[in-house]
C-alpha cells in the first residue's frame, strides 16, 4: 500500500471533525473520498497534505510515518478547487514554478513543461497569463503544475466544483485518461457521487467525520452497507420506504393497505417494521389491480427516459422510466418491483440486514 491512514482523529478546540479514521491507498491507484458538505473530507487530504497535523494517529507513504514530515518532504503534489495559480506569471512559469523554487536548472525545467504541457494539450498556452484562459484550461494548468513534479502521489480538492456541468463531465475523462497514462496514485475528494461512480477504483464514503463504507464503485452500488450509503450513492439515490414484514414473510406494507408481494422473506424479519430500499430502475408500472398505487408529484423528460416524483401518502418515491408514455403530475399508476433490487435495513440504525432477508 503506499498510503496508510490508520485511526486518524481530528479536533477543532472542543468540535471533534475527524473519528477514528483508517483505510489504504494501493499503489497506483484512483480512491475518492465522498460525502455531504461538512462530513471532514476535505480536512483529511490537508492532513496527508500535510497542511493540517492529525490530533491522533498516524498518517504513513511510501511505508513511512509522515505525522511530522513538512509538506514539501511528502512527495505528494496537490489540485486545489480554485487552480491557485499565479496571475502575473505565464502557464509556463506557473507549471514550473516549484521546480524554480528548488534550484532545478532551466534546462530541465523547460523540459519538464514541455512534456507536461504536450500530454495536456497546453503547448499552444505557454506563453499566456492565467487571466487569458478558460477554467478548464486554469484547471489543465494546475495539474500540468502537479505533473512537473513527478510525485508519489497527487490530492485533488473539488477540482473541478467550479466548472459548469458539461465542462465537468469532460474534465473528469480527462482526469481519468491522465491517471492511466501515468500510473499514479492519487486521492480525489469530491462531494459528487457521479464523480465518484465514475473516475474511482476505491470509493471512501464518509459522514460526520466517520468513514461509512469502503469499496469499489458498483460493490458500493450493489450492496450498500447502510441506509445512509444507499441513498447517498447512485443518482437518484435509493428510494427508502417503512415497510411493515408480514407474518407470512411474503408481503412488505407500506401503508394504506399498500403492500408487495415477494417469493419468500427471512424469518428474522417476519412481522417488523423496515426500511426497504428500491433504486428508482428497480420499481415498475404494473396492471395489476392488486399492487399499490401511488399518486404523481412531479415529471421530467429527461430523452430517453422520465424521472418521476410520486407520493404514498408521506413517504415519496423517485422512479425512472425508460419510455416516453405520457404521464403528467396528478396521474395514479400502480407500482411493482423487481425482487432482485430489494435491499432491506434496520429501522432503526439503517444498518443492511443480512443478505438471506429477501429471498429471490
Amino acid at each position: 500500500m503506499l498510503i496508510e491512514i490508520e485511526n486518524v482523529s481530528k479536533t477543532f478546540g472542543e468540535q471533534s471533525v475527524l473519528r477514528d479514521i483508517s483505510f489504504s491507498v494501493p499503489k497506483g491507484s484512483f480512491t475518492i473520498l465522498v460525502g455531504p458538505s461538512g462530513c471532514g473530507k476535505s480536512t483529511l487530504l490537508r492532513m496527508i497534505a500535510g497542511i493540517e497535523e492529525p490530533s491522533g494517529g498516524t498518517i504513513s507513504i511510501a511505508g513511512r510515518v509522515v505525522n511530522d514530515v513538512e509538506p514539501k518532504h511528502r512527495d505528494i503534489a496537490m489540485v486545489f478547487q480554485n487552480y491557485a495559480l499565479y496571475p502575473h506569471l505565464t502557464v509556463a512559469q506557473n507549471m514550473g514554478f516549484s521546480l524554480t523554487m528548488r534550484g532545478v536548472p532551466k534546462a530541465e525545467i523547460a523540459e519538464a513543461v514541455a512534456k507536461a504541457a504536450e500530454i495536456l494539450g497546453l503547448t499552444n498556452l505557454l506563453q499566456r497569463k492565467p487571466s487569458e484562459l478558460s477554467g478548464g484550461q486554469r484547471q489543465r494548468v494546475a495539474m500540468g503544475r502537479a505533473i512537473v513534479r513527478e510525485p508519489v502521489a497527487f490530492l485533488f480538492d473539488e477540482p473541478l466544483s467550479n466548472l459548469d456541468a458539461q465542462l465537468r463531465g469532460q474534465m473528469r475523462a480527462e482526469i481519468r485518461a491522465l491517471h492511466r497514462r501515468l500510473g499514479a496514485t492519487s486521492i480525489y475528494v469530491t462531494h459528487d457521487q457521479v464523480e465518484a461512480m465514475t473516475m474511482a477504483d476505491q470509493i471512501v464514503v464518509m459522514r460526520g467525520g466517520r468513514v461509512e463504507q469502503i469499496g469499489a464503485p458498483l460493490d458500493l452500488y450493489d450492496r450498500p452497507a447502510n441506509s445512509f450509503v444507499a441513498s447517498f450513492i447512485g443518482s437518484p439515490g435509493m428510494n427508502l420506504l417503512r415497510v411493515r414484514v408480514g407474518e407470512d414473510r411474503r408481503a412488505l406494507d407500506f401503508g394504506a393497505g399498500r403492500t408487495w408481494q415477494l417469493n419468500g422473506i427471512a424469518p428474522a424479519v417476519a412481522g417488523q417494521t423496515v426500511l426497504l430500499g428500491i433504486r428508482p430502475q428497480h420499481l415498475l408500472l404494473s396492471t395489476n389491480p392488486d399492487d399499490p398505487e401511488v399518486v404523481v408529484e412531479s415529471v421530467e423528460q429527461l430523452g430517453a427516459e422520465q424521472s418521476i416524483i410520486a407520493l404514498a401518502d408521506d413517504q415519496r418515491l423517485s422512479i425512472v422510466l425508460r419510455d416516453r408514455r405520457p404521464i403528467a403530475p396528478g396521474d395514479r399508476l400502480r407500482l411493482t418491483l423487481e425482487a432482485e433490487g430489494v435491499h432491506l435495513f434496520d429501522l432503526d440504525s439503517g444498518i443492511r440486514l443480512r443478505a438471506e432477508a429477501v429471498a429471490a
